[in-house]
């Protein structure tokens, strides 16, 4: 078929002539034994005359003067005679031969009604490619690039912290060499300042050994009785004060473990600091930990608050605002870069997949899944009548979701207010209310998980109050945070987000004491840090990229500026304390 539908697209050429009267063009039939083309004058004749009254003529066209007129095609499988008609059964061109041999009893159709349907057909064809088919390939290539970008920034994302992770281990492990071998050092000093006194104290007696020695002998050579009596007396009191039984002191050998330079225990000595590259470094000390910070990288944006930071990899976060209409990906090399931005409004986000995040909206029940490829949207998950707060994606896929019941802060007596746990297919695992009968959350904001599952939820109490809750993965309450009254700050506190780091550690954003709380993750107080003295300003929204790089959205400053800033706070692994 395909090798005899060639001659659709060459059949507008030039008209065939009456093969008997060869001056007329309006061709509407052919006579099958005559292999020749027709005019009406000439059909008649044709069917009249004595030899050819009982050949078989066939029309061809039905209207030939609304056709285009054709060159005559030859049959592909029949080489010497031309395409007369359509078969329908077999959609294929057919001479006379294929009508009388090989297609006998099929359908047929005159080739200009093919035509117009075919026209049509390809017509159609045509806009599907241009309307549809090309759009959505185009688009499946812009997605493609885009995760080769995304992969390829991932890729040295791991990389780099490979890198970073082993950098680290060098460090820890050279300065945990150095402290054994200057122990060693220490301990060598040691031993040789008391040996070196043991020696000149043995010295010194055989000194008077010898001299004792040496008058006894002359004693005994000179024969001399008065003599001999009085070497006698004296060399008998000078040995009694000398000891001879004082002997080499006994000193503890120094000893070393294999696991004196395991890597792990060396890591679990470091205290946590965030020693900042590219700006002026502040040092505290809380607890006997120093924490050094300084800003890497800052940028103004457009928003009253940024109230979500979602991290990438590669050095990209999404930032977004209740407050705004757009969320922002911005980049960190060396400064804080905006690249792109999107038309939604987030409250706050979480990366689902790589093209994909997931978005809640200030009194909007329904959590949408956003491409950050062209800003489209479709609903994820919809948990009316209550109203999503919080969202985070921990390692194993959950999604867990901080939800209330009404506005906020505006709750009656049997308000739901909970953190629910949904698998990745959107199934409900848990729910976390209650523990017994008491509430567990007044209004539970923001959260997040740590590596041990337990999930941190900063529940507030009012709109510059609040707390840090932590609960087990069975919803057990570990513990709560109320603020430290050991900082020079406001008695209220004003907790805005919360992250945890690989070893459990709890990060909480204090916006009105411009301060980050740093706990252990027994809700003890490892240090905290005084934002201020950075020149960051009412920190509210937190994200940790890794070890080395905290993100922190900030609020604008009342009556100073309508714009918050987006910092980000980078670790010097080089100037990590050992406790």
């Amino acid at each position: 078929m395909a090798k005899s539908y060639r001659c659709i697209s060459s059949l507008i050429e030039c008209p065939p002539v009456c093969n008997l009267c060869e001056t007329s063009v309006s061709v509407h039939s052919r006579c099958l034994e005559c292999q020749e083309f027709l005019c009406e004058n000439c059909r008649k004749v044709h069917s009249k005359g004595k030899a050819t009254k009982s050949h078989k003529i066939i029309q061809i066209y039905g209207n030939r003067d609304a056709l285009p007129f054709t060159k005559f095609i030859k049959c592909t499988d029949h080489e010497k005679s031309d395409v007369i008609m359509y078969c329908q059964n077999c959609e294929s061109l057919v001479c006379s031969e294929c009508i009388a041999i090989t297609h006998s009893g099929h359908l047929f159709q005159q080739i200009d009604s093919v035509y117009n349907v075919k026209v049509e057909e390809l017509e159609m064809r045509l806009a599907g490619i241009e309307n549809d088919s090309l759009k959505e390939i185009s688009l499946h290539i812009k997605r493609t690039k885009f995760k080769k970008r995304h992969k390829k920034s991932e890729i040295e994302f791991l990389k780099e912290r490979i890198i970073q992770l082993t950098e680290v281990q060098k460090k820890v492990l050279e300065k945990r060499r150095d402290c054994i071998l200057n122990d060693l050092d220490d301990h060598f000093n040691t031993s040789e300042k008391i040996l070196n006194e043991t020696e000149m104290d043995l010295n010194l007696i055989k000194t008077e050994l010898k001299d004792c020695q040496q008058i006894i002998y002359k004693s005994l050579s000179s024969c001399e009785r008065i003599g001999v009596i009085r070497s006698a007396n004296s060399t008998k009191e000078k040995l009694d004060k000398i000891d001879v039984s004082k002997g080499v002191p006994a000193i503890e050998s120094p000893s070393f473990e294999k696991s004196d330079l395991d890597a792990d225990i060396c890591l679990g000595v470091v205290s946590f600091s965030l020693n900042m590259n590219g700006g002026d470094t502040v040092s505290e000390t809380t607890n006997g930990v120093k924490v050094e910070t300084s800003v890497a990288g800052v940028l103004d944006t457009d928003y009253r608050f940024i109230s979500s930071v979602c991290q990438l990899s590669g050095g990209y976060s999404w930032t977004g605002s209740s407050s705004g209409d757009t969320i922002m990906l911005v980049h960190h090399n060396d400064d804080l870069q905006k690249v792109s931005e999107l038309n939604v409004t987030a409250d706050d986000m979480a990366h689902l997949a790589a093209d994909n995040i997931l978005v809640t909206c200030p009194d909007d029940p329904i959590i949408q899944t956003v491409s950050t490829i062209d800003g489209s949207s479709q609903t994820f998950l919809d948990v009316s009548p209550l109203y999503p707060t919080g969202i985070h994606i921990n390692g194993n896929k959950d999604i867990l979701v901080s939800m209330v019941e009404g506005h906020r802060y505006s709750f009656k007596v049997d308000s739901q207010r909970k953190v629910v746990r949904y698998s990745s297919d959107r199934n409900i695992k848990s729910e976390y209310q209650f523990a017994g009968t008491k509430r567990l959350f007044t209004y539970p904001y923001k959260l997040c998980e740590n590596t041990n599952s337990d999930v941190c939820v900063v529940d507030k109490s009012g709109a510059f109050t609040g707390r840090l809750v932590m609960l087990d993965q069975s919803g057990s309450l570990r513990f709560t945070y109320n603020g430290t009254s050991s900082m020079d700050q406001k008695p209220t506190f004003d907790p805005r987000d919360v992250v945890c780091d690989s070893l459990g550690r709890v990060i909480i954003s204090d916006c009105g004491n411009h301060t980050l709380h740093i706990l252990d993750h027994d809700g003890d107080i490892i240090c905290h840090i005084n934002t201020i003295k950075l020149g960051i300003k009412y920190p509210w929204s937190l994200s940790l990229e890794s070890y080395v790089k905290l993100w922190i959205g900030c609020k604008a400053e009342p009556e100073k500026s309508d714009t918050a800033k987006l910092y980000v706070i980078e670790t010097d692994i080089d100037q990590m304390c050992i406790i």
